[in-house]
């Protein structure tokens, strides 16, 4: 997609810039679209407090800032991007670019998917470790409607899936 040249282009143009993101389309496993992630900047935000919105593959992030953060922390399962999109705060700014810069396949089997709880629960331990206590005192209060609403939307774009399925589009 055009856009992943956009946040090229964004962190060639700007040196204090360590990662930059875009939209994101999820489309099912025929190439249709079902949402757009759409949240922008305010999915900075949330990583401290909630679940992970910024899109990993509209992510773009610089080479030295990933080795000088020490790269992937490979013992996380299921939150391994949202740890290291939180670390990556220290080796400079990261920004969201307003552009559709990719789109991810929604299906069942996906490991996230198949283990949402399991995954809330680890994004939960992610945000707690690299937070200041007022963080994690909001993170502990929000921890179950944050689990409820993720697992509700889950589950009507589930819905949204298997309806697409059936009418055969």
């Amino acid at each position: 997609l055009p856009g992943a040249n956009h946040l090229i282009d964004y962190l060639k143009q700007s040196a204090k810039v360590s990662m930059v993101f875009g939209k994101c389309n999820y489309v099912d496993i025929k190439g249709r679209k079902l949402s757009q992630n759409r949240y922008g900047s305010i999915a900075l935000f949330m990583l401290n407090y909630g679940p992970n919105l910024v899109p990993q593959p509209s992510t773009i992030f610089r080479t030295p800032a990933l080795k000088q953060i020490g790269g992937v922390d490979n013992n996380l399962k299921f939150c391994f991007d949202q740890d290291l999109y939180q670390r990556l705060a220290i080796t400079g700014e990261r920004k969201y670019v307003n552009c559709l810069a990719s789109e991810y396949t929604f299906h069942a089997e996906t490991l996230t998917s198949k283990n949402r709880f399991a995954s809330l629960v680890e994004s939960f331990l992610v945000r707690r470790n690299g937070n200041s206590t007022l963080a994690r005192l909001i993170n502990y209060i929000f921890f179950i409607p944050t689990c409820t609403a993720v697992l509700i939307n889950q589950f009507l774009l589930s819905l949204r899936v298997s309806y697409l399925a059936t009418k055969g589009k």
